[in-house]
């Protein structure tokens, strides 16, 4: 007879602390529930990109190469209402469609810094989810050693 099957999937599967009051293990998978969906909802004007001027602006919050005017124009044109209110993007390439049109035959809009291939709130996502683990793993450890600690010094003899 398996006594495992009658316990909740969490606990076979040790994502609780054994010791920690099940409200704070709620709290915990609400948290980590909540950074998710942000990190998914901050990246979101990307996805609805229809322009390429769009999603490099998006991703980086700059322009990363140079764009014709053509491109520019459609860019500002296509902009989604929710990347034109959430975003600075709609700044960003009228900045790049002025200077283009200040300076014809000059050089690109883009920057020459090097970036990212990961968006900036997918990477905050990443290293909150990394230490946030980290935590984990030494609470983990704390509890597991003191509880040896404990399980050595019981009533029976040898």
């Amino acid at each position: 007879m398996r006594r495992d099957s009658n316990r909740p999937v969490l606990r076979r599967l040790r994502l609780t602390f054994p010791g920690m009051a099940p409200r704070f293990n709620r709290v915990l998978a609400v948290l980590a529930s909540t950074m998710i969906v942000g990190g998914v909802l901050a990246t979101a004007p990307a996805l609805g990109a229809t322009s390429p001027a769009i999603t490099d602006c998006v991703a980086h919050a700059e322009l990363t190469k140079h764009y014709s005017l053509r491109e520019l124009r459609r860019a500002l044109n296509t902009m989604s209402a929710s990347t034109r209110e959430y975003t600075d993007c709609s700044d960003v390439l009228n900045r790049a469609l002025a200077a283009d049109i200040s300076n014809p035959g000059g050089g690109g809009t883009g920057s020459s810094g090097s970036g990212s291939f990961l968006p900036i709130p997918v990477i905050i996502v990443l290293v909150v989810l990394i230490l946030a683990a980290i935590g984990f793993g030494v609470l983990a450890v704390r509890r597991r050693s003191s509880g040896t600690e404990g399980a050595g010094g019981g009533g029976e003899g040898p």
